[in-house]
């Protein structure tokens, strides 16, 4: 998905357990959505928009446009679950600019190797509910909050294990000779 200024990327860090079904996990991302999106009177939906570029099961849309899609990355320690929001701007210039660079980078792969991305496909919550990403991010923060107790805020606090000194500089280290080319 094109990151620009326009696109919101939340995402919800949580420890890695046991778990197989990545699903819930969605779920959850996908309920935080739908509940910041709430005062909008708009119906959010959740399933694979065809035409649309990043398509998955959970592709959120409005009115048959997609305006977000969730994904989801597994660490050592703990996995992220990210949803791409396009909040600002034309959904159809980003559709256009991704059918063009499949259009260069798929030059000889067989048909259905790529998606095919239709300009209509996408639209941005400012074109369909009248909001951008200030308002966006206000109601997400919203809905959060009304979830957490102060309970709930001390339980976290007193589990949050902050690395030391030597652990930071080993993982700068570590990541140094990862990504140095």
């Amino acid at each position: 998905m094109p990151l620009d200024p326009g696109v919101v990327n939340i995402s919800l860090i949580m420890p890695k357990q046991d778990k197989t079904d990545y699903r819930n996990d969605f779920e959850r991302m996908y309920q935080l959505i739908n509940e910041s999106l709430a005062q909008t009177k708009k119906t959010v939906l959740k399933g694979e928009v065809t035409g649309s570029y990043c398509p998955g099961d959970y592709d959120l849309s409005i009115s048959g446009y997609k305006f977000c899609g969730i994904a989801q990355r597994r660490q050592t320690n703990a996995f992220i679950i990210q949803a791409f929001i396009i909040a600002e701007g034309s959904g159809s210039q980003r559709a256009k600019l991704v059918r063009s660079f499949y259009d260069e980078a798929a030059v000889g792969a067989e048909s259905g190797a790529y998606p095919l991305v239709e300009t209509d496909s996408m639209a941005s919550l400012e074109e369909l509910a009248g909001i951008g990403w200030p308002d966006l991010v206000q109601a997400v923060r919203e809905t959060v909050r009304a979830g957490q107790t102060p309970e709930g805020m001390a339980q976290a606090a007193s589990r949050l294990v902050m690395p030391d000194e030597q652990a930071v500089r080993q993982m700068i280290a570590e990541l140094r000779k990862r990504y140095t080319f």
